[in-house]
């Protein structure tokens, strides 16, 4: 029971991190920082991939403790 548990607050943890990610993608891309830092896009792309992550480990946590 609590691996499941544990495996839903990963998928949340997973989801909330890709809508933080895109809003920030939108609003760099929309011109809204005024002066944006030359590791802004790197950091998109670590957060996508931390976020990918968090859902497969989600995923495998629900499943090896169902």
């Amino acid at each position: 029971m609590l691996g499941i548990i544990v495996g839903l607050l990963l998928i949340a943890f997973s989801i909330y991190q890709f809508y933080a990610t895109s809003q920030s993608f939108k609003s760099l891309k929309k011109g809204k920082y005024t002066d944006p830092s030359s590791f802004m896009l790197p950091t998109l792309w670590t957060s996508t991939v931390i976020a990918f992550f968090l859902a497969i480990a989600g995923i495998g946590t629900i499943i090896i403790f169902k």
